[in-house]
């Protein structure tokens, strides 16, 4: 189960960056790129998950774990959980993100704003 999530998550990662790419961003894409090609080792289920690891994970995981926390405009791993797996679409522009690994759970996404522009995100 492990591998195929990888396999999906990475075939999504992967048309995100063509996206990118295709929109003469390919500075942001080989930042997401390197980080899907390094990716932790540690596979969550859920953002909660990620939430409640997020001391242990690398700085790039953290980093992103702690900025969604701040879109759910809450610290608790559950109600963040809540907020952020109805969501339809998020911004994440300047906030740095070079990890989208503890965006997986969030399958509800179909619009993803990375750098002042919109990527749709493809149908799982």
């Amino acid at each position: 189960m492990i591998a195929v999530d990888r396999v999906f998550l990475k075939r999504g990662l992967m048309k995100t960056l063509s996206i990118l790419a295709g929109w003469g961003l390919a500075a942001s894409a080989t930042i997401l790129l390197a980080s899907a090609a390094g990716a932790n080792p540690q596979r969550f289920a859920s953002f909660g998950d990620w939430c409640a690891n997020k001391e242990n994970l690398p700085a790039e995981a953290k980093h992103t774990v702690e900025v969604l926390l701040l879109k759910a405009k809450t610290q608790e791993c559950d109600r963040a959980q809540i907020t952020l797996t109805n969501l339809t679409e998020l911004s994440l522009e300047s906030n740095q993100i070079v990890n989208l690994e503890p965006l997986s759970g969030l399958t509800n996404l179909r619009l993803l704003n990375l750098n002042k522009i919109k990527s749709p995100i493809s149908n799982r």
